[in-house]
């Protein structure tokens, strides 16, 4: 626990031959006021030096500082995921950094494969974002711009089920929809 999350009071610090005077009482409670101000205004700017505990002026600050401007979504989580992005960024760009970039933004685990000047980004699962543009704008930022980016959901194919030695049986076992068995998230 920190400093600033202990509750302020002013008369811990008087000795106990003054506390009882009516003065010192009165600016007391005025002290204190001011002493929790303080605190708090602290406990803000700790707060907003770590990026994921950030409110709404601590993200202004990084975008200032990390030349950010113009964020495409307004909501403050994806601002967060857009300065993670630009953390993350440092050249050399290869596919492990690409890599952490998009899992960043979009929360789910993701394969990619580069192949004739085309990154192919494929993922499975729910993301947490369900607009990809601030996504491929930071991309396109970020890789060579002879690249060509893709991002796909992975379906379940008929492969997989066989690697895994599933009978119909087994599948209707799970009591799965179509839709939810095409996903492949139960895998």
């Amino acid at each position: 626990m920190a400093f600033y999350d202990n509750p302020v009071d002013y008369m811990e610090y008087i000795p106990e031959n003054l506390q009882s005077i009516i003065e010192i009482n009165a600016m007391s409670g005025a002290i204190n006021v001011e002493l929790q101000k303080l605190n708090d205004y602290i406990k803000k700017w700790v707060n907003n030096s770590l990026l994921a505990d950030a409110d709404l002026e601590g993200v202004e600050r990084w975008e200032k500082i990390l030349s950010i401007y113009n964020p495409l979504m307004p909501d403050l989580q994806s601002r967060i995921n857009n300065i993670r992005s630009k953390l993350i960024t440092r050249p050399p760009i290869n596919v492990n950094t690409l890599k952490q970039i998009v899992e960043a933004y979009m929360g789910v685990e993701v394969d990619i494969e580069v192949k004739n000047y085309k990154a192919t980004i494929w993922y499975r699962g729910t993301s947490k974002i369900d607009d990809l543009k601030p996504l491929y704008k930071t991309i396109y930022n970020t890789i060579p711009a002879h690249i060509m980016c893709e991002i796909l959901y992975r379906w379940l194919t008929w492969g997989e089920l066989g690697e895994n030695n599933l009978t119909w049986g087994d599948i209707r076992a799970k009591n799965l929809t179509w839709k939810d068995l095409s996903k492949g998230e139960w895998i």
